[in-house]
């Protein structure tokens, strides 16, 4: 399953992301989009994740404070 994690902090890295996601299972792949030349992100991580790992995810961490920032997760379809 692939998902999308919007309205990250500018801060948050793909360490952050695979720590919050770890609880959940197997994360195949996690990527921020597009960094700016001062390493911030774009506010947009792509997840990989198991189904079953990626629903509860989904259903988890939508609407989370995170680093200050509410969460926007949703499956993406390719």
């Amino acid at each position: 399953m692939k998902i999308a994690i919007t309205n990250l902090n500018s801060r948050t890295t793909v360490d952050h992301l695979k720590r919050l996601l770890f609880p959940f299972g197997n994360v195949r792949s996690v990527t921020i989009e597009g960094r700016d030349p001062a390493g911030r992100s774009s506010c947009t991580g792509i997840v990989r994740i198991d189904y079953r790992a990626g629903l509860m995810a989904i259903e988890r961490l939508n609407n989370l404070l995170f680093m200050n920032f509410y969460l926007e997760v949703y499956e993406l379809t390719d």
